[in-house]
């Protein structure tokens, strides 16, 4: 086999272009992943919008969600295509480290590091990215061991997990290897800032109640590992107990330690395309993450460092030829490179350490020929964070750069001083203090951005802009392109506003607006002000009042990334109005810097946690009686009205096909009766998937648990009754039996094949516009009817009960009349329809 021929000639360079290889095909990135990310956007759309089987034989409803276990088996299927590649790291030594800012504030450095790659096989270009795995310093290694009461030798048996980690590391890719000291363990082990289920499964072994409230508020990376074993270990917990355990119990030290992850670095250099054996260096700008955490209830005041960033620029304790070697692998992102065609023009915005890839891409115009101008906006707080100032000035005195610098808390103005043809300088004048977006929006750079993004078929120079800074500047970037948009388009201000947003969407469409967002730390959820309930998220699903989603406890707006969006806005609008983590972890968009950095231009906030207290009661369970928390009632109402909004966005995406060209050459709005037909089968779709999906066993769980733990006199079979009854009744089946009817008029017409003003024809449009309106209320009224519950968790929180259960049983009662009130609606929009056709 390949791979057998590669380890047999022990050539570190085959050898790495041979993981290059294989990472291109089943890496985190590669053409498994794409392949993977992709098939689950289409079958979530597909399935909710009807289509009930595939050709791989998965089936089901929508309750069955089935789009979830397709991607389940690729993902299996990817491991098993993965297993037969080797792990997907190089090893590269650290060759030089400089300071870029040597004149700034030291404890905020920004330090150029250089790798030596020359037996790596390493092929990169301008754009890609550099993923780091960082290892913990001695001096956290300690305080972790201290904590934990061990010495640092004791030996740890290796789970499946860390026993595939530690094979990325340098010097441990012993396939025999199943035990690590407990220093090395920690080494290379997450321990900085604790992990969500760390925090979680910390408090299920400790029962800590102040632990508890940590989680509850989502302040877990408001802490380290040694931190929070002392606070839990002076309650009484026997840190011991985490590296005795054995494997597979709850409590064993690599379940609470889980590996460490890579951290992604944009390359800053260009390596020389004449060589076979790839490239000698590599380069990245990093900058050091340093931040302090706060004195509240659930948390305590410290200074926190970068696992990354203080591993790779921290010099203190090792001397100039001791850097060590670093596990790193290569991305190659699909949406941040250069042109094809040198002659295109480029914009490129950097704010801070975002110029990181910037300099790469300086770099390499300046060797190619026939280039077209380059253009950078640099956003910095003061004049000594003008990284790379020296380098680039020798590019801008030849032409080949043009550089207007935004300066924050500097009262300066960079101007480049020209001294020979290919010579100059940058010098500092009195000037303004600034922001990127003024210094886009003054009218000649204005007027240059607004030629460049044109397309050339609109008189412009269809050139390409390249975005690199945190989430703010990014944001701020994005304002002033569309302010910009605004200054030069014709209008009425909602015809402008058009005009800018079809603008910017064709921009990211046609791959020529593109952005490089990261952000280090965005702040404890402890640290947001706005906060939302539940109840106000899920009215934002549709057009009306805007699309937002939740994501890991935060809340975004998406009405604009939704447009965006590179599978399209359906996507995005069927997880609108909830929590859409299990879809975004499913493409594991939680692991890809890539994308996880963007949401933080949009953030609006955080969900508003509840307080339950300690508050339970006996509740009615399908396996008999339980015990059940306040807080777990409450997640039931939230599964129930989460379940709806799904199927509402689902709804509005089917019926959507109604304002959409079928046949070519139709009008949007013509009523071919193909188009009649799949309207009809929405119809149908609603009728097996959504009406039964939200009053049948998922409501019939929710009465019996809140009846239950509300009163007392209550009989846990009312609803399943009443819905009975009202589906048994006439007017149910009459509203049953329209379908059929409407399906042998619609068989007429495609036999007969009438004009649209046909009388039948019109029948049948007003038949499907009455259903079209009238499903689309149900869900409405049944999602409105579970918000009411939600409502008075919101409002009573831990008294929900004491204080508000017959409220919550009067929300609860609500749903079958939904039904029923439906069912006659149907009935007299049918029967109106028929008096006013004519004779």
């Amino acid at each position: 086999s390949v791979a057998e021929y590669v380890e047999k000639r022990n050539d570190p360079i085959l050898d790495g272009i041979y993981k290059e290889a294989a990472m291109g095909y089943a890496g985190d990135s590669g053409f498994l992943t794409v392949h993977k990310i992709k098939a689950y956007g289409y079958l979530d759309i597909a399935f909710k919008v009807g289509r009930s089987v595939t050709i791989g034989g998965f089936s089901g409803l929508f309750k069955d969600r089935v789009w979830d276990a397709a991607v389940d088996e690729l993902a299996y299927s990817q491991d098993e295509r993965v297993s037969g590649f080797p792990q997907s790291s190089h090893h590269a030594p650290v060759k030089k480290i400089e300071i870029n800012n040597p004149e700034g504030d030291s404890s905020k450095w920004v330090k150029r590091i250089v790798f030596d790659v020359s037996r790596t096989g390493i092929r990169y270009l301008p754009g890609d990215r550099c993923a780091i795995l960082p290892e913990n310093n001695d001096d956290l290694i300690d305080k972790t061991l201290v904590a934990l009461k061990a010495k640092g030798y004791e030996k740890i048996t290796l789970t499946a997990q860390w026993r595939e980690a530690v094979k990325l590391r340098y010097g441990y890719d012993d396939e025999d290897m199943t035990t690590l000291p407990l220093r090395t363990l920690l080494k290379f082990g997450r321990i900085r800032p604790v992990e969500r289920e760390v925090a979680k499964a910390l408090y299920g072994i400790s029962l800590n109640g102040k632990l508890r409230r940590i989680v509850d508020r989502r302040a877990e990376d408001q802490w380290e590992l040694w931190d929070l074993l002392e606070m839990i270990s002076q309650a009484g917990f026997d840190p011991k107990r985490l590296w005795k355990a054995h494997p597979g119990e709850r409590g064993h030290i690599c379940r609470i330690v889980p590996p460490e992850s890579f951290r992604m670095y944009s390359i800053s250099s260009t390596m020389d395309h004449g060589s076979l054996n790839g490239t000698q260096e590599l380069t990245l700008t990093v900058g050091r993450l340093l931040y302090e955490t706060s004195e509240t209830a659930v948390s305590q005041s410290h200074s926190r460092y970068g696992t990354a960033s203080h591993f790779l620029g921290d010099t203190s304790f090792t001397t100039p030829d001791d850097r060590g070697v670093v596990s790193l692998k290569l991305v190659h992102p699909p949406r941040f490179n250069l042109p094809e065609e040198p002659s295109t023009p480029i914009a490129m915005f950097a704010g801070g350490t975002g110029i990181a890839p910037f300099r790469g891409f300086v770099m390499e115009r300046n060797q190619q020929e026939n280039v077209g101008d380059s253009w950078l906006f640099l956003g910095v707080r003061t004049r000594e964070e003008f990284y790379y100032k020296e380098q680039f000035e020798p590019i801008v005195a030849n032409g080949r750069l043009h550089i207007r610098a935004a300066f924050s808390r500097d009262a300066v103005a960079a101007k480049f001083v020209q001294d020979g043809d290919e010579n100059g300088r940058f010098l500092f004048e009195p000037g303004e203090k600034q922001y990127i977006g003024d210094e886009m929006l003054r009218e000649e750079n204005a007027k240059m951005l607004w030629d460049i993004l044109r397309s050339k078929k609109d008189g412009g120079q269809g050139g390409h802009l390249y975005v690199c800074g945190r989430t703010g500047f990014a944001s701020s970037v994005m304002t002033a392109i569309k302010e910009i948009l605004r200054r030069y388009s014709q209008g009425t201000p909602e015809e402008i506003e058009a005009q800018v947003n079809q603008t910017l969407y064709r921009l990211v469409g046609e791959e020529r607006y593109k952005q490089d967002i990261f952000t280090t730390y965005t702040g404890s959820h402890i640290d947001q002000k706005q906060a939302y309930y539940a109840s106000e998220i899920v009215l934002h699903n549709n057009h009306e009042n805007g699309f937002w989603m939740v994501i890991n406890g935060r809340v975004y707006d998406m009405n604009e990334f939704g447009h965006l969006h590179p599978g399209g806005f359906k996507i995005i609008h069927g997880y609108a109005g909830m929590d859409g983590t299990q879809a975004y972890e499913k493409v594991l968009h939680h692991v890809n810097p890539e994308v996880d950095s963007m949401l933080g231009m949009y953030e609006l906030g955080v969900v508003r946690r509840l307080d339950f207290g300690m508050e339970w009661g006996v509740v009615v369970a399908p396996d008999g009686l339980r015990f059940m928390a306040l807080a777990d009632v409450y997640r039931a109402w939230i599964r129930f009205l989460y379940n709806v909004v799904e199927m509402e966005n689902a709804l509005f995406n089917d019926y959507s096909l109604k304002e959409q060209t079928i046949i070519a050459n139709d009008a949007p709005d013509a009523y071919p009766p193909i188009k009649l037909q799949y309207l009809l089968e929405v119809h149908d779709r609603f009728m097996l998937n959504f009406v039964a999906g939200t009053t049948g066993p998922i409501l019939e769980n929710l009465w019996a648990v809140t009846s239950s733990i509300c009163s007392q006199n209550q009989d846990v079979r009312w609803i399943k009754d009443e819905i009975e009854r009202i589906n048994q009744s006439q007017e149910a089946d009459t509203v049953r039996r329209l379908s059929h009817e409407l399906q042998k008029r619609i068989d007429e017409v495609v036999e007969r094949q009438p004009s649209e003003d046909d009388p039948t024809v019109t029948l049948i449009k007003a038949y499907c516009a009455l259903l079209d309106g009238e499903d689309k209320r149900f869900l409405h009224e049944i999602k409105m009817a579970a918000r009411e519950g939600v409502l008075l968790f919101e409002q009573f929180e831990r008294d929900t009960v004491r204080l508000g259960s017959e409220q919550l049983l009067a929300a609860i009662r609500q749903l079958p009349r939904v039904l029923e009130s439906y069912h006659a609606r149907v009935l007299s929009g049918a029967l109106s329809i028929l008096l006013a056709r004519p004779n």
